[in-house]
């Protein structure tokens, strides 16, 4: 007979497990030892010491026995922290497993991007550009956010600098993808272990990949000679020499928080989706997170298929078809944001337009023939989190636990505020300006909105909380 929970095996007539005291039978009776600090022999009466685990004489067990029934086992597992294996090759594994699969995309993309960006650039310097600009270590950079410096030398004298902080989201989408898979995949193989994906995992994965990528940024620095037919003649400037530098700091900080970021939406969307396949009556704050944030996306995707973004008057063609182009590959986080409670700038240091969903919209109704639905966005987030506030009343958690899915929720937009900040510096000859940008910077405020959305979200989980009769009160159980 073997025992149902350490598997020791045990003579056919045991009533007890010999290792661990386990009740061999069906009515799940556990064996619970106490010493009763026995001065005589129960059977013999030979004198004992109170230490003594046998008695000397007759050799009778000077231990009592007592039986209790167990709790329900899986039951007591949503109500303890399992412990997590914390092995330090294995994340370094799940982060060279993701810097592979990035620099493989980036091969692929570098293979077919250099012809469109060089036609970009071509039509902003007026002048046709020969060179292949961009390979793979380029856009391993460019898809985790970056600080480039561009520069164009001419006989040791600088033609034009350009200082250029952002993050494309359109390319960014495939680390996040990568990273929310891993955190999918992690949180499964954990689950299967009855571990639990903790914090510290997560950075430290987000640490290593931060590693790979600025240390890959390093070789994507370089410098190499311009082919400019016509540039002597028009201007009488003879070799020029283009160089670039990726800052490796900004590149560390922002793919590590960039994996992050995802690694926790992968496990919050995990986590959802096992609470709803086996209805577990319990609050996950991360995977409440998890679907507000899924909810809001995809409205913001539904709008923008609607919206006939032809005629949003952004200039696809002319001087400012790379602003037009950039705004609009940038589109979906720009209106996730500002449906969330972003406050959207944009200009010069000295001259800029501020616009938020309850101030100077004019700038949005004039660029989006339905801009008034985008209320019904920030309407979706209120109710969802006032739902949360019902349900936790409802299931008699504690008031403090309203406050756990707005902060996770409003620190990932604080995250994404500060990851697609984009900043613009200029210095050179005016022919070479880039005057089609129209801007310095262009930014979401990543304190104001985690501010002012975990104000409103709280307030509004706070009102379901408040509004909804209680159920009997429990112990918090999170994860």
């Amino acid at each position: 007979m073997f025992c149902r929970v350490c598997g020791e095996k045990n003579d056919e007539t045991s009533l007890y497990c010999s290792k661990d005291g386990e009740r061999l039978d069906k009515d799940n009776k556990s064996l619970n030892l106490v010493n009763g600090n026995t001065k005589f022999c129960k059977d013999c009466g030979q004198a004992v010491a109170t230490s003594d685990l046998y008695c000397l004489n007759c050799s009778s067990s000077l231990y009592i026995v007592e039986e209790y029934k167990n709790s329900n086992k899986e039951k007591c597992l949503q109500d303890i922290k399992l412990k997590s294996k914390f092995d330090i090759v294995d994340l370094f594994k799940y982060s060279a497993i993701a810097s592979g699969l990035v620099l493989l995309i980036s091969i692929i993309i570098s293979s077919f991007i250099n012809t469109k960006f060089i036609e970009l650039m071509s039509k902003e310097l007026e002048f046709d550009i020969t060179n292949k600009l961009i390979n793979f270590l380029d856009v391993s950079s460019i898809l985790n956010g970056f600080s480039l410096n561009i520069g164009l030398i001419s006989n040791g004298a600088n033609l034009l600098d350009i200082n250029l902080n952002s993050m494309f989201f359109i390319l960014a989408l495939i680390p996040i993808a990568i990273f929310s898979i891993m955190g999918i995949y992690i949180s499964i193989t954990h689950k299967k272990r009855e571990q639990r994906l903790e914090i510290k995992d997560c950075l430290v994965i987000a640490l290593f990949y931060g590693g790979i990528i600025s240390l890959l940024s390093l070789f994507a620095s370089r410098k190499m000679d311009l082919n400019i037919p016509g540039l002597f003649d028009e201007f009488g400037i003879g070799k020029i020499v283009f160089a670039k530098k990726y800052g490796f700091l900004s590149a560390f900080i922002n793919s590590s928080i960039l994996s992050l970021f995802s690694l926790g939406l992968g496990n919050g969307i995990y986590s959802l989706f096992v609470n709803m396949r086996d209805k577990e009556d319990k609050f996950n704050p991360l995977a409440s997170s998890a679907f507000i944030f899924v909810v809001s996306s995809i409205f913001v995707v539904g709008f923008i298929l609607f919206e006939d973004l032809g005629n949003s008057g952004f200039d696809m063609t002319g001087s400012g078809a790379l602003l037009g182009k950039m705004t609009i590959l940038q589109m979906f986080i720009y209106l996730l944001l500002f449906v969330n409670m972003g406050t959207f700038k944009m200009g010069y240091e000295t001259d800029f337009i501020k616009a938020s969903l309850f101030s100077n919209m004019d700038g949005f109704k004039e660029t989006f023939a339905n801009a008034q639905f985008l209320y019904i966005g920030l309407f979706v987030s209120i109710a969802l989190f006032f739902l949360i506030g019902r349900n936790l009343r409802k299931k008699g958690y504690q008031l403090k636990m309203i406050f756990y899915t707005p902060t996770l929720f409003s620190l990932g937009l604080g995250t994404l505020a500060y990851l697609i900040s984009t900043n613009i510096s200029m210095t050179g000859i005016s022919e070479y300006s880039f005057n089609s940008i129209g801007f310095d910077f262009l930014e979401f405020s990543s304190i104001s909105i985690f501010i002012s959305s975990f104000i409103i979200f709280s307030l509004s989980s706070f009102g379901g909380y408040l509004l909804t009769n209680g159920g009997k009160e429990r112990v918090a159980s999170h994860e």
